[in-house]
């Protein structure tokens, strides 16, 4: 009788999570504690075919969910400061946006991310210690006033700091900003400065380039040969001050692949230098677009957007006086001016990317631009918010701008008739100035 051997092999797996490096390259702001969140890793055995099964293909993946609505509400906070002896004299202007999230259904996101954006206001306010903040400012205007009072000088006597918010992306994957602050001190110009803050809206985390995708060393090494190519033979790169030879256009470069330089748009990943990093003045801050198709193998699916489907929508307006109480979904309520009119902004259909904007018209262009940012939402679908805004009699200064499932990006003015009193959407591009 043959014997029977049995062979028995015992594997173990173990695996450990790495702890994430703390936010300290760009901010020295550590984060509060985050939520955890931990996906079910259960999965079913699947049952071995049978050698008769015909093989079938493979069903086409459905349209991922749009999940989560991401809402962003931009206040403004603004001190003016006069001279001591002359109130009529203004010496310095320190403003900035305060950008509130809201995560439908998920609260612990929402106030993740609200409190390192707290941390991030609290650091513009009180400084760094490198002349910025409101009280080192406060100081150098005092100071410039009362050196031009005594000796007649002629030097800047108006001191200002503007910090801006722009929402780049919201979806329920992750909400993109980028945070722009423009403080004069004296001289020909300004100081520009800008950081990109992107977070996870499923937990409120502050993402890092290492976070998304497995192998940070490779993905900061692909970025920076990807940008290299676009600075060397990208058209619109032709014109800019970079070095000539690809080794020292890498080298140059290589400083901008960090934290707070990069960000998520509609387009991709975009990574961006500070101003005078490579270029002159004029150049400004010099921007490199990695679209999403490139990414698609280098970093985790779920921070790619979602495709978006369905017919193509739209926005109605009405005073809110005139819509019957409960006969639309209201989202949120959004105050441009105390006491203007109240009205109601209804999408139809579905959109996407919806903000709201004042805006100015520029005579030398013909176009309208955006001076401050109110409201942000990532989709509306048969749903409205109500807005309270004063409307001019001359040219529209509020603006709405959404994006239809065929990516088109739209621009509406709200104004009301001067005959009628009724309120309108106009097409941005409709609109120029008369006399």
């Amino acid at each position: 009788m043959k014997k029977i051997m049995a062979l028995i092999l015992v594997i173990a797996l173990a695996a450990t999570l790495c702890a994430c490096d703390e936010l300290e390259k760009l901010q020295q702001v550590e984060l509060p504690p985050l939520p955890t969140a931990e996906p079910s890793q259960e999965s079913e055995t699947a049952p071995e075919a049978s050698p008769e099964a015909e093989e079938t293909p493979e069903p086409t993946p459905a349209p991922q969910e749009l999940g989560s609505r991401v809402i962003v509400s931009i206040k403004n906070n603004t001190e003016i400061h006069n001279a001591p002896d002359n109130e009529a004299q203004r010496i310095l202007t320190f403003s900035y946006d305060i950008p509130q999230v809201h995560i439908e259904g998920n609260d612990a996101a929402s106030a993740a991310i609200n409190d390192h954006i707290a941390l991030l206001n609290e650091l513009y306010y009180t400084g760094t210690g490198a002349g910025d903040g409101v009280n080192a400012l406060l100081e150098m205007a005092l100071d410039n006033y009362s050196y031009a009072v005594d000796t007649g000088a002629q030097i800047a006597t108006e001191l200002s700091s503007d910090r801006t918010v722009s929402v780049l992306r919201a979806d329920n994957s992750l909400v993109s900003f980028v945070f722009s602050t423009v403080t004069y001190t004296g001289g020909a110009h300004g100081n520009y400065l800008e950081r990109g803050y992107v977070y996870d809206t499923q937990t409120g985390e502050l993402l890092t380039l290492e976070k998304l995708g497995g192998d940070a060393e490779a993905f900061t090494q692909f970025v920076l040969e990807y940008i290299t190519d676009l600075a060397a033979n990208g058209e619109e790169y032709q014109n800019c001050s970079f070095p000539q030879s690809a080794e020292d256009l890498s080298a140059a470069l290589a400083p901008i692949v960090r934290e707070g330089s990069w960000y998520f748009d509609k387009n991709g990943l975009v990574v961006f230098s500070d101003v005078y990093e490579l270029g002159s003045y004029a150049e400004g801050s010099i921007r490199f677009t990695i679209p999403y198709d490139a990414l698609a193998e280098k970093i985790d699916a779920k921070w790619l957007p979602v495709e978006r489907q369905g017919e193509e929508g739209g926005f109605a307006v009405s005073l809110q006086s005139e819509v019957a109480p409960g006969s639309v979904e209201l989202l949120d309520k959004v105050t441009v001016a105390e006491g203007g009119e109240e009205l109601c902004l209804k999408a139809e259909g579905t959109v996407y990317d919806i903000s709201i904007n004042s805006v100015e018209y520029a005579d030398y262009s013909h176009k309208f631009f955006e001076t401050a940012s109110h409201w942000y939402c990532s989709y509306m679908s048969d749903c409205a918010i109500q807005l309270v805004t004063l409307i001019p009699e001359g040219m529209p200064d509020l603006m709405i701008s959404y994006t239809t499932a065929d990516g088109l990006r739209h621009h509406s003015l709200i104004s009301q008739s001067g005959i009628d009193g009724s309120i309108s959407l106009t097409d941005a591009e409709t609109v120029e100035a008369v006399g």
